[in-house]
C-alpha cells in the first residue's frame, strides 16, 4: 500500500484537534494578573521543554535510526529546545499581560511541540525501526527455505510450511512500499504550516503503524513456520 493511499483517506477530525493548547494559543484578558499569567506560561514553556527532553532520550535510546535521521531529529530537538529556552528569559523578564500574550503565541505557533515535533520524532523512530526489522527478514528467508528443506518434512507440513514462507517477501515489501516518503515528508514540515500540514502528520501516523502491524505478521509467519519444523504433525512421521 502506498503513502499516496493514507492521504487520500479521510482523516478523523480529532486529529485536528487543539492537542491540548498546541493549535491554538492561550489569550490571557487584560485584567489577568501578571504574576499569575507569568505562572501560567511559565508552565506551559516547562511541560514543552520536559517532552523535547524525552523525545530526545526516545532518539538517542533508537537502535535503528538512520545516522541522518538521528541528526535530523537531534537539530529538530535541540533547535525547539533552544528557543523555547530563550523564550523562557523573555516571559520571565515580561512588564505586561500583552508581552506574556505574545510570547505564549510564539511559544504554541513558532514550534507546536505536542502536535508536530513528538509525532515527528515517534513516527520517524517507528519508520526505520520497521524498515530494519524487514530488512533483517528479508535476510533470513534464505536460511528459512534451507531449514524447511532440510527438515524432511511430509508433504501435508512442508506444503503449510511453504505457503508460509510464500506470504513472507510480500509482507515485508508492504513495509517498505508503505513507508516510502513518509520521513521525507514530516521532516520537512514547518510549524508555520500547522494546522493544514496535521493531514500529512496523521498520514505518517497511519502509515508507520501499518508498517508496524506488518511486521508483527511477518513476525508471527516466522513463530508458525518454526513450529511446524519443529513439531510436525504425526501424520508426518507416519510412513518413516
Amino acid at each position: 500500500m502506498a503513502l499516496v493511499a493514507f492521504f487520500a483517506a479521510p482523516v478523523a477530525s480529532s486529529a485536528l484537534a487543539n492537542n491540548g493548547g498546541d493549535i491554538v494559543p492561550p489569550v490571557f484578558p487584560a485584567s489577568e494578573s501578571l504574576p499569575l499569567a507569568m505562572t501560567s506560561v511559565q508552565g506551559l514553556l516547562n511541560s514543552r521543554l520536559n517532552q523535547l527532553h524525552q523525545l530526545s532520550v526516545l532518539v538517542a535510546k533508537s537502535k535503528t535510526l538512520t545516522i541522518a535521521d538521528q541528526l535530523a531529529l537531534t537539530s529538530l530537538i535541540d533547535s525547539d529546545a533552544s528557543g523555547l529556552s530563550l523564550l523562557e528569559v523573555s516571559v520571565r523578564t515580561a512588564q505586561s499581560v500583552a508581552a506574556l500574550n505574545q510570547d505564549a503565541s510564539q511559544m504554541v505557533l513558532g514550534y507546536h511541540v505536542f502536535s508536530l515535533a513528538t509525532a515527528v520524532v515517534k513516527d520517524v523512530i517507528s519508520a526505520d525501526k520497521s524498515r530494519a526489522q524487514s530488512q533483517r527478514l528479508m535476510r533470513q528467508i534464505p536460511e528459512i527455505e534451507a531449514t524447511v528443506s532440510a527438515s524432511g518434512l511430509r508433504t501435508n507440513n512442508a506444503s503449510q510450511a511453504s505457503a508460509l514462507l510464500a506470504q513472507l517477501p510480500n509482507r515485508l515489501e508492504d513495509v517498505q512500499d508503505v513507508l516510502d516518503g513518509v520521513v521525507a515528508s514530516i521532516l520537512a514540515i514547518s510549524p508555520s504550516s500547522v494546522p493544514a500540514s496535521l493531514l500529512t502528520v496523521a498520514a505518517a501516523g497511519a502509515a508507520t503503524r501499518s508498517a508496524a502491524s506488518d511486521i508483527r505478521a511477518a513476525d508471527a509467519i516466522v513463530a508458525e513456520i518454526t513450529v511446524i519444523v519443529a513439531n510436525p504433525t504425526p501424520a508426518s512421521h507416519a510412513r518413516r
